[in-house]
């Protein structure tokens, strides 16, 4: 509870509780507090910064149960939106499925229509929806690589960074120009 002498020090020193809005606001003021400067320069006793704190201690609580609510709200959606990305996941396999499906159909066909242009010895047909013709077309099959002659060969020559091995070596303290190691902290949720 605010005691008068403390409602007093609010008043010469407005914002300090009015202005808790959030947990981390809470937390702000409490490192405050841990600052001589700053209870020096507001002009506090040892017993005003126990008394701040605790009014802090008690607001901290409450912020913190609003904050696992928070939490476990947002864990309710984002395990709505796992349930959603799954459903969806599957639609898209069924749906790439289909489309293939559909793909090798279309091949079987045109090679059907092929085949019996051919056997027929159609060069030409037109009908309602389309046109058929031939095309010449040239490409080139490798029937042996081994007997190709290397005027004829390109080499590819590709350099790849082992990230792995520069982590291990920064970690026994060599030095590896050009580099650093990033720490950061990952979220798991299970």
């Amino acid at each position: 509870m605010i005691t008068k002498h403390f409602s007093i020090l609010l008043y010469t020193m407005p914002n300090i509780i009015e202005n808790i809005k959030s947990l981390a606001d809470v937390m702000n003021t409490m490192d405050q507090l841990n600052d001589p400067q700053f209870i020096e320069e507001q002009w506090l006793s040892e017993e005003d910064v126990t008394n701040i704190s605790q009014e802090l201690i008690a607001q901290l609580e409450v912020y913190k149960s609003e904050a696992n609510d928070y939490v476990a709200y947002q864990l309710s959606k984002r395990q709505d939106a796992l349930i959603m990305l799954n459903g969806r996941d599957i639609e898209i396999k069924r749906l790439t499925e289909l489309m293939n499906w559909d793909k090798k159909k279309v091949e079987r066909i045109e090679k059907w229509i092929d085949y019996i242009l051919q056997t027929f010895k159609i060069e030409k047909m037109e009908t309602e929806l389309n046109k058929l013709s031939y095309r010449k077309s040239e490409s080139v099959e490798f029937v042996d690589e081994a007997l190709i002659p290397e005027k004829f060969k390109v080499i590819k020559e590709t350099t790849n960074i082992s990230k792995t091995e520069i982590k291990n070596a920064l970690k026994l303290w060599e030095s590896v120009p050009g580099v650093i190691i990033k720490i950061t902290q990952n979220l798991q949720i299970k």
